[in-house]
């Protein structure tokens, strides 16, 4: 149109989609980027000199908080117009930085038995050229009493790791058989890698059959190989009802023997409801919930199910006698108008054990002969059907591990491959707003419905709205498979 003012110049994320997982390499980022050339001439372009470029380092930012990290595979260039001033849409297509695993052949072709699991994934993933920085985590926690990781390191590790054989976190790859084929170097030792492994490869072997731990890279990154069960305690909670909140007042505060006096307020429940001062009987020996109904009344329960049409003003927590603790802060389960929200439906599936019949395989080089684990069998998923992994019948799981491993060897492995094969679990996916903080393995609440253990997230990222996400969780556990 004539007349019509140019488009400023400079490149600009049109669009982005992003995506994590729990299991390794899933970490990916889809993003368009306009790049509009100066009105000037030579019409020169911010990202001209990228356009047919890949394996190129990426990051992804918002408001300083990194949404992404890895590396570009690739590029689509498309001219919007066949002048020199028209904008550029770029397509790039990446991988977390678990691709640089993935394309590394492993140098160090030593035999890793008798060293730490910890230790050997810090060397491998040195070796695939990632800092992991330092080597001693402080032991500090945070504020939502979930283990911390060191404040110095660049990698995630349990806390108590010392770098070290003396801690029972760190403990030594076994020693596989040896006979005289291993010591001319005929046979695979265990814990050797192939001249053929990448650094992706062999990290998976230890998780999948020595540790069964979470190894990955967060959002910004930064590494981690950390126990599935390593973060217990929820660090957020999605309410419920979008636009539902507490505006004023509303205060929990201890009063005599075991009652809790709430201050005055409103709040908004389908409208303005304006309460009076409350005063709420609270049960012995337990932490309660607090409830504002529509009414302007005050209930408490203890199951942190919410009653219809009310908003959660906080927790209360008793002893025999008295009220000890209250809480209205924003780590609390209280509704305000920053609090996190989920939107229906959420989506329920069960996921069937992978077998009740288990064991591990390993091949002797030399003649292809078996070593085979004993049989792990659950007969409670066999015969008991009250039990929540019933299936009747038998289902076979077979793991083969590759080089020469005794008996007691291929036994401990079995039985990490039993732990994870024969429990049944409980998945839930859901839209809420996006909280690119939020890392894989952190437990968070559902109000209502229970906690849960994050295993994917994918956000959807435009100019007009940065808030949109998928969360992909798992029930946390108790026993085999019980929800808690």
């Amino acid at each position: 149109m004539a007349g019509a003012m140019p488009p400023v110049a400079g490149a600009y994320v049109l669009h982005a989609e992003t995506s994590l997982g729990s299991n390794p390499g899933e970490g990916r980022l889809n993003a368009v980027v306009r790049d509009v050339p100066s009105p000037d001439p030579p019409h020169t372009a911010e990202l001209v000199a990228y356009r047919f470029r890949s394996e190129m380092p990426v990051q992804l930012i918002q408001d300083g908080v990194t949404l992404f990290s890895g590396y570009t595979d690739r590029t689509e260039v498309q001219p919007l117009r066949g002048d020199a001033q028209a904008p550029v849409e770029m397509r790039f297509r990446c991988h977390d930085r678990w691709w640089l695993l993935e394309n590394t052949i492993l140098r160090e072709q030593r035999d890793w038995q008798t060293v730490g699991h910890i230790s050997v994934v810090d060397s491998i993933m040195r070796q695939c050229g990632i800092d992991t920085g330092d080597l001693h985590p402080d032991g500090t926690f945070l504020t939502d009493g979930n283990p911390s990781i060191s404040g110095g390191s660049k990698a995630e590790y349990p806390v108590g790791w010392d770098g070290a054989l003396s801690s029972s976190l760190n403990t030594p790859l076994g020693t596989p058989i040896q006979n005289n084929d291993n010591l001319e170097g005929n046979q695979l030792l265990g814990w050797k890698p192939t001249p053929h492994d990448t650094g992706a490869s062999f990290l998976k072997r230890i998780t999948d059959l020595y540790s069964n731990w979470l190894i990955g890279f967060r959002s910004d990154g930064t590494p981690y190989y950390l126990p599935y069960k390593y973060f217990t305690k929820p660090t957020l909670i999605f309410h419920a009802h979008a636009g539902y909140q507490v505006q004023s007042g509303l205060n929990l505060h201890a009063g005599v023997g075991l009652t809790l006096n709430v201050t005055p307020g409103t709040a908004q429940i389908d409208g303005l409801v304006v309460a009076p001062a409350n005063v709420v009987s609270l049960p012995v020996s337990s932490t309660s919930v607090v409830y504002l109904h529509d009414d302007g009344t005050v209930t408490s329960n203890t199951t942190g199910l919410p009653p219809p049409n009310t908003v959660t003003l906080g927790t209360a927590t008793t002893d025999m006698t008295s009220v000890t603790a209250t809480d209205d802060t924003a780590t609390s389960p209280r509704q305000t108008a920053r609090s996190r929200i989920f939107r229906r439906p959420v989506e329920y599936r069960t996921i069937e054990p992978s077998g009740n019949f288990i064991q591990v395989i390993s091949h002797f080089q030399l003649d292809q002969t078996a070593n085979r684990s004993a049989l792990f069998v659950d007969w409670a998923s066999l015969r008991n059907p009250k039990v929540v992994n019933y299936l009747g019948r038998p289902k076979w799981f077979v793991v083969e591990a590759g080089g020469a491993f005794n008996c007691a060897q291929l036994n401990r492995m079995a039985y990490i491959v039993f732990q994870s094969a024969r429990r049944r679990r409980l998945r839930v996916s859901f839209d809420a707003d996006f909280i690119p903080t939020l890392k894989i393995g952190q437990v968070f609440t559902l109000e209502g419905i229970g906690d849960f253990r994050l295993l994917e997230m994918r956000s959807i990222q435009t100019r007009t709205s940065w808030q949109v996400a998928n969360y992909t969780a798992e029930a946390v556990e108790r026993g085999y498979g019980l929800p808690s």
